[in-house]
């Protein structure tokens, strides 16, 4: 221990003297340092090469002065702008010698110039020779965007330590910069959001497990974005009037996206262009599912089943968290209370009931297990610097739930075909249907490597404020959750205290301490990077004859790339179905591979709000399925709150009621109240599913957002930049919940256009203003957007169920009597569907609809087209399908110009159109050889007839 004093005083007296740059503190937020950059004289551009074709490159060299901010100056500097697409363009700015980390194109996509031509792109690259600085000019409007002009040093680029400053307006309306707990909109003012994965329980406005180093902004009704491709620990820096990165790392990549017209779909769009389009769910992963830390046994899981079929709350998927292992070792199952035979016979049943199972993994592999040894033969584990030279000390071993634990090394050629392995050898044991990784930032028990000093676990102890996990006698305590809370209280040594070879890695000119303690400190919240994670300078396979890499470089790519390599092995057991993986930590371009949720949040009113922050923020960030664990993971929900989550999660992307051990039962049955409410919105997803099926297939093929904030649609209206307690699915269907305690409306912005209320039915002309609706526990308010056909189903007690029952189509008329919508239909689980897929287009006008498109999904048990709801209608007289008048049933309700045509039989494989006769009203139901029409007045509509008949 006095060693390791010793040791820390003389790194930090290292530290310290090389930092040869002055620094201040910044008044906004006191933990981040200014430079001072008097001094510094910036680069000069030279040797300027320009085509018309789309490329533009230049050497950067330092003038005078260097800063030296947190390190040394590059003297010369390499950029390459490239007019990628008509709506995007990529500035790269690399250190000459190429010696700081570049994230391999196989573990992100690099944006990719496609035909590309500066004359007729839409963003324009201007720059200043010397000081050097650029513009980023938006064409279509001369509106620049990204400016770092004004500042006296535009660019600092140091070897851990880089800085790019733009200027923005005043008041700037800003989105995302990474994954964070707070409102949707950012403060322009104050915010230093580090992008450093890291394992904590949902504090607001700090880092958290996911880095995404793209923002939105909205200026002028239009919008743009910029990402930085960069995996390096990270500060987003906004004050009034300018943003700012600094990175400990890595190379200034940024893009820039600003398409035509400037909606914020079609920024989103470009961005999941460049990462990738997030992935298609299969049907059943939007079904309801519930989880918990601390179901005890199988017994527990049959029984929590059980009675949501007894309350007739629809289940789809029940889950196990780390209940289920042997010693919460991976890939094992507990003799005792999750014994083999019972568990095959659960998963058994419930797949005869059209029910799943998903099981939680974590990313340390127990050096007590199995699969350990057969992952030392394949050399796959993270390994120690290179001051430890001999085998004993080669793998860095760190701890995690089972004790002592090696981390899998995803840069290892050997890491995927090891990983899909075990997973084989897993559902070869047990028919699971996805896997739920977590703590991957990856999160790690002991500061530094555990264990490194003694070979034998029983000798030595890490010091932790509990007992050694995995052990026979360990129990976590019930305040401790799977993100190992407690943990965070204590903290054994702050380094190890093994010798440390403190010379420079071939690849890049940074020493061992520097990548144990960069000196430059991003707002991580826990104060070194290396807290309660796997040591900074724990290194990965780099190739053959190749320098390590260092996980300082790479430790934001963790989740991500075990995300990759899930899907893989998914995948490979079961080639053509698309895989459930869930994953807490992510980077750009997760969405392709995993699903998210918002993490270890708590129940409260505050986190109900931040969910639907949570789902607006991911959307952004091209990971369409994410949800937050309903009713609250920490501490105890009440029977008001869990009503209200469910009501309001039922209409999120992935819904999953989940909490810690410890805590009461929240599961939707326990309070008669939330059952109710359950039964009523579960219902009502589950007929909504074939239009959420529709926006996420238009999600992971164009891009756009599935889920929305309303500024995508209505941008040109002002208050809608700062809504994030209302949302869109798709573009029509607007949801305003109650997020706040014992209320009993709700107070609602609704934009301007027609609007049907979705449970009266009853037209509202949005004027651009708050409304205030009436919201009784259990309800929320809900409105359809006029112009917008919406696809529906009949609800079943199961995703599989529902698909089997009618579908029905909601037609809510503009002010035009038009709408227009889309179905894409599927058979909801194949991988490579091909061309076995129908994508129908509704088009609506003058009382006739066409339906047309591909119509490639051919099945004997394909349900019919059976009714019609016509919002803003006349009185219809006479149904005509393909020409033919039909017998139907018609009613209309005229104090909401609402119709129902029933009893149709309409087949959806191929094109087909229907016309409805409008007539003069008749009072009186009457019977036709067209149908039987039923005409529900209202009392608007007697007060009439009255009328009427004393003027007559």
């Amino acid at each position: 221990m006095r060693a390791a004093s010793i040791l820390n005083l003389i790194l930090f007296a290292r530290a310290v003297a090389s930092i040869p740059a002055v620094h201040q503190r910044d008044d906004a937020n006191p933990s981040i340092s200014l430079i001072d950059t008097s001094k510094c004289s910036g680069y000069s551009l030279s040797d300027a090469s320009d085509t018309s074709v789309g490329r533009f490159s230049a050497k950067l060299s330092l003038i005078d002065q260097p800063c030296n901010a947190y390190g040394k100056d590059y003297p010369n500097l390499d950029i390459t702008v490239e007019y990628q697409t008509r709506e995007r363009l990529r500035v790269l700015i690399r250190d000459t010698p190429q010696e700081n980390w570049f994230i391999p194109p196989e573990v992100v996509p690099i944006p990719k110039a496609e035909n590309g031509e500066k004359d007729k792109s839409n963003l324009r690259f201007e720059y200043v020779a010397k000081p050097f600085g650029f513009k980023i000019v938006r064409v279509e409007d001369n509106e620049v965007i990204f400016d770092t002009t004004p500042h006296k040093v535009s660019l600092i680029y140091e070897d851990q330590y880089l800085e790019v400053t733009t200027s923005v307006p005043s008041h700037a309306n800003i989105y995302g910069g990474s994954e964070f707990i707070g409102r949707f909109r950012r403060n322009e003012q104050s915010t230093t959001q580090a992008l450093w994965a890291r394992d904590v329980a949902t504090p607001t406005e700090e880092n958290i497990y996911g880095s995404h180093p793209m923002y939105m902004e909205m200026r002028k009704s239009k919008a743009h974005a910029v990402y930085l491709r960069n995996s390096n620990g990270m500060d987003f820096i906004l004050r009034d009037g300018i943003v700012r990165y600094r990175t400990i790392g890595g190379v200034l990549d940024l893009t820039f996206f600003a398409p035509l017209g400037g909606n914020p779909n079609d920024v989103v769009a470009e961005y999941t262009n460049v990462i990738s389009r997030p992935a298609m769910p299969a049907y059943w992963h939007l079904g309801f599912h519930q989880s918990r830390w601390g179901y005890k046994n199988v017994t527990n899981l049959k029984w929590v089943v059980d009675n949501y079929r007894k309350a007739n709350i629809p289940l789809e998927t029940i889950w196990s968290d780390i209940d289920y292992m042997d010693k919460y070792k991976d890939f094992t199952l507990d003799p005792l209370q999750y014994p083999k035979e019972l568990m095959t016979k659960f998963v058994k049943e419930l797949h005869q009931a059209e029910q799943h199972f998903v099981v939680i993994v974590d990313p340390g592999v127990s050096t007590n297990s199995t699969p350990y040894h057969r992952g030392l033969d394949a050399q796959v584990f993270m390994q120690n610097d290179a001051s430890h030279t001999d085998e004993k000390h080669k793998y860095y071993i760190g701890q995690v739930w089972p004790g002592y634990t090696a981390f899998v090394d995803w840069f290892h050629p050997n890491a995927s075909a090891y990983w899909t392995d075990e997973v084989s050898r897993f559902l070869d044991i047990l028919d699971i249907d996805g896997l739920w990784i977590d703590m991957n930032e990856p999160s790690s028990f002991c500061y530094g490597p555990c264990g490194l000093d003694a070979p034998d676990p029983a000798v030595f102890q890490p010091k932790t404020p509990f007992d050694l996990p995995g052990g026979d006698d360990f129990t976590p305590p019930d305040f401790l959750n799977s993100s190992i809370e407690a943990a965070r209280q204590g903290r054994p040594l702050p380094y190890s205290a093994l010798p440390r070879n403190l010379e420079k890695r071939a690849y890049r000119p940074v020493s061992i301490e520097q990548q144990l303690d960069p000196h430059y400190k991003i707002n991580n919240k826990f104060a070194n990077l290396s807290d309660h994670a796997v040591q900074t300078n724990a290194t990965h396979w780099g190739g053959q004859d190749k320098p390590r890499i260092s996980e300082v470089d790479v430790h934001n790519l963790y989740g991500h790339m075990w995300a990759i390599a899930t899907r893989k092995a998914l995948i490979a057991k079961r080639a053509n179905e698309r895989p459930f993986v869930l994953s807490r930590s992510t980077f750009p371009s997760s969405g392709a591979h995993t699903y998210h949720w918002t993490g270890d949040n708590h129940a409260t009113w505050e986190h109900l709000h931040y969910s639907v922050v949570g789902v607006l923020q991911f959307q952004m960030y091209g990971i369409s399925m994410i949800g937050p664990d309903i009713c609250g993971f920490n501490s105890n929900t009440t029977d008001e709150l869990c009503n209200r989550w469910m009501s309001v999660g039922a209409y999120y992307p992935f819904m999953r009621n989940h909490n810690i051990r410890g805590t009461i039962s929240q599961e939707a049955y326990v309070w008669n109240s939330v059952a109710e409410a359950s039964r009523t919105h579960l219902r009502r997803r589950y007929s909504l599913l074939p239009y959420m099926y529709t926006q996420l297939y238009l999600s992971s093929t164009h891009g756009t957002p599935a889920w929305k904030a309303l500024m995508y649609e209505f941008p040109t209206e002002a208050p809608t930049l700062w809504i994030d307690a209302q949302f869109l699915i798709g573009p029509a269907l607007l949801v305003s919940p109650v997020l706040t305690e014992k209320a009993s409306s709700v107070t609602a912005y609704l934009p301007k256009s027609r609007w049907y209320d979705f449970t009266t039915l009853i037209p509202i002309n949005g004027q651009g203003r708050n409304i205030s609706f009436d919201a009784p526990l259990g309800h929320v308010p809900m409105h359809i957007r006029g112009g917008y056909v919406f696809p529906m189903q009949e609800p079943g007690y199961t995703t599989t169920e529902s698909r089997k029952n009618p579908f029905y189509l909601i037609i809510a008329l503009d002010e035009n009597a038009d709408a227009q919508g889309l179905l894409y239909l599927d058979d909801g689980e194949s991988l490579n569907v091909d061309n076995h897929t129908s994508t129908i287009s509704f088009k609506v006008s003058n009382g006739k609809m066409v339906a047309d498109g591909t119509f490639g999904y051919h099945t004997s048990g394909l349900p019919k087209l059976t009714k019609l709801v016509i919002l803003g209608s006349q009185p219809v007289q006479q149904v005509r399908v393909n020409d033919a008048q039909v017998q139907c049933q018609i009613s209309y309700k005229s104090d909401r110009g609402a119709v129902t045509i029933e009893e149709l039989a309409i087949d959806l494989t191929e094109r087909f159109t229907v016309e409805w006769g409008v007539g003069p009203m008749s009072f009186l139901g009457t019977h036709s050889g067209t149908g039987i029409r039923k005409v529900d007045l209202g009392v608007m509509g007697i007060l009439l007839v009255f009328v009427a008949s004393l003027w007559w």
